[in-house]
């Protein structure tokens, strides 16, 4: 943990990049620009308040299309769609492995169990960080699934501002 922790201070990522980027020299993040061009697209989906399962059928199409052989889930594209990395940030210690009184070692959310590092403007960012937060809100309101029939004006009105700021970004 001490040599993770120090090097993650220097600003040295410890794990892999996330999808859309590949390392550069000493581990830095670089843009994969084939992937951020797939990360748009799915921010920009979101944005439009697009359904989940048809956002997951309009990738798995794009990734089939491209013989890549990765295969989309819903909780690997929830996962993208709330990861601050695509802003050019990186947080580290949001899961910690804990120690079950079995003996059994488990991930789990880490709710004070380590401290965590934020690392602002860490690698070039993908997205903007007003269209990250506008894509946090409808994912709040729960407007990306398909069962979400009730919605308000406000939600409406977001949905607007969201398709806008993706409009800006990823054309």
């Amino acid at each position: 943990k001490g040599a993770r922790n120090k090097a993650l201070q220097r600003g040295e990522l410890w794990f892999r990049p996330r999808y859309g980027y590949m390392n550069g020299e000493g581990h830095e993040w670089i843009i994969n620009e084939q992937e951020a061009t797939h990360v748009q697209r799915i921010f920009r989906l979101a944005a439009m308040g697009t359904p989940y399962p048809d956002i997951l059928r309009e990738l798995n199409t794009l990734e089939q299309q491209e013989e890549t052989g990765r295969k989309w889930t819903h909780s690997m594209l929830t996962h993208l769609l709330k990861s601050e990395a695509y802003i050019g940030d990186y947080e580290s210690g949001k899961t910690v492995r804990v120690t079950q009184k079995d003996g059994t070692i488990k991930t789990v959310k880490n709710e004070g169990y380590e401290d965590r590092i934020y690392i602002e403007d860490h690698h070039q960012a993908i997205i903007s960080r007003e269209l990250f937060k506008a894509v946090q809100d409808i994912i709040e309101r729960g407007l990306l699934f398909a069962h979400k029939i009730n919605t308000t004006a406000d939600d409406c009105q977001l949905i607007r501002y969201a398709s806008s700021l993706a409009e800006e970004c990823c054309q």
